[in-house]
């Protein structure tokens, strides 16, 4: 009832962007579409996943990077109205910004150091949140979580959804 009421939500808010982006003579397009070859890459959808405690958020970044060069294939964008594009992922493949998430043996923060000063070493980078799949530290505010960054975004609500839900179900068998 909960999803169902938030997309009920985003897909409302969205059609009144679109309708007034019409009137003023304009179109309102999903991020996951590209208009043309050479466009401008398309954006990512990021999902944050909340988990249990450290064990449950071990498994679940695991099981994601396990299974993310299909989630990539399922959620990859390409050119619309051109030749498909074959690398599954334009934005990915042209992107600086992400790294191929580590096997964890342990989300406990001190282990989670050694990761960090891992991929500092090999790729000069020390934030974990520019891997495709990351995990994040809980706060006083917010609990533990899985950060998924490697989708791409999607060219309506209903694919939108759809990932998400895919995702929670994983998040659910890793719970299990």
């Amino acid at each position: 009832a909960a999803r169902d009421e938030a997309f009920g939500h985003l897909f409302t808010v969205l059609r009144s962007l679109a309708e007034a982006a019409h009137r003023l003579g304009g179109t309102l397009h999903a991020p996951g579409v590209l208009l043309a070859p050479g466009s401008p890459t398309a954006a990512g959808d990021d999902h944050v996943l909340y988990v249990t405690g450290p064990a449950e958020q071990e498994v679940l970044v695991n099981l994601l990077r396990r299974w993310s060069p299909a989630l990539i294939a399922l959620c990859g964008r390409g050119t619309v109205g051109g030749p498909p594009d074959r690398v599954g992922s334009r934005r990915l493949a042209d992107s600086r910004e992400h790294l191929t998430t580590r096997y964890l043996e342990s989300a406990d923060p001190r282990h989670l150091e050694h990761v960090r000063a891992d991929i500092r070493r090999r790729d000069g980078i020390a934030d974990l949140t520019r891997m495709d799949i990351a995990p994040l530290a809980g706060t006083r505010d917010r609990p533990a979580a899985v950060l998924v960054r490697c989708l791409d975004a999607q060219p309506s609500v209903a694919d939108l959804r759809a990932q998400a839900v895919l995702l929670a179900a994983l998040a659910l068998y890793a719970r299990r």
